[in-house]
């Protein structure tokens, strides 16, 4: 029987994908990349798919993703449409760094990049971001259902919880994990499994990126990919999610299903 599920942050429970698209554009116009706002090369939902992929989820490491495409000049659907889309846009950051003539140049842009975007971030007022679809009227739902309900975030822990309360949910989760300042590279989930004293088979991880579902597979959670935030169904496909809905309303079912013991 399902006692626990455990949430992604941002994309799953509040929507943030515009404004990191907005300050993509303005970190390239702040480095001369592009002379105006709207010469960004990169589409919002180019900018999603790659930010979903594991490696690429942070804002250090997707600086680094949009850097390189824009010195190779290449195309990131073909990345994203590849068998492995994580080892072909790592294999281009590698040949940036390593290529004699620009690595050092592509080095320093992708640091102040990644500097902007963490900057920026933290200084967009958290009260703006909307829940995603069907969140609040879903989340007091399955907390009234008894299910324990927590959140494990890769954003800091002061403003996640700023946009709870702004959100007006903070008191739906009875436990938010997130880091106090540096983003991790993984998601770990045991303390939270450790802390409601529920197995694995009991526990499913909901999430919008590649990150998220090799985070919860890596623990052993039933695993669903929700697509409200950046990843797209080609991604939490190749990523293997368990399940894969529209926003989080789907939830109900999956549970019903689960609990009944079908697939």
């Amino acid at each position: 029987m399902i006692k626990l599920l455990i949430f992604d942050g941002g994309g799953t429970i509040w929507y943030s994908m515009d404004v990191l698209w907005e300050h993509y554009k303005a970190g390239f116009f702040y480095l001369g990349l592009t002379s105006k706002l709207d010469e960004f090369p990169y589409s919002l939902e180019n900018c999603n798919e790659l930010a979903s992929l594991e490696k690429f989820n942070s804002r250090w490491n997707i600086a680094k993703a949009l850097v390189a495409l824009f010195f190779t000049k290449t195309d990131p659907d073909k990345i994203l449409s590849s068998s492995d889309p994580d080892s072909k846009m790592t294999s281009i950051v590698q040949s940036c760094r390593e290529n004699p003539l620009t690595g050092t140049r592509f080095e320093k842009l992708c640091a102040k990049l990644g500097f902007f975007l963490e900057e920026a971030l933290y200084n967009y007022d958290e009260s703006c971001y909307p829940a995603c679809k069907n969140v609040p009227e879903t989340l007091r739902q399955l907390h009234d259902k008894g299910f324990y309900l927590a959140l494990l975030s890769n954003r800091r822990i002061s403003s996640v919880e700023k946009i709870l309360c702004a959100l007006g949910i903070k008191e739906l989760f009875a436990k938010v994990e997130a880091p106090i300042l540096d983003e991790p590279e993984i998601k770990t989930i045991d303390p939270i499994l450790k802390f409601f004293n529920v197995a694995k088979n009991e526990s499913i991880f909901i999430g919008d990126s590649a990150l998220d579902i090799n985070s919860g597979k890596r623990f052993g959670l039933i695993t669903v990919g929700v697509l409200s935030g950046m990843g797209t169904v080609r991604v939490l496909t190749k990523a293997k999610a368990d399940y894969i809905i529209s926003d989080i309303q789907g939830l109900h079912e999956i549970i019903e299903k689960i609990n009944k013991g079908g697939d």
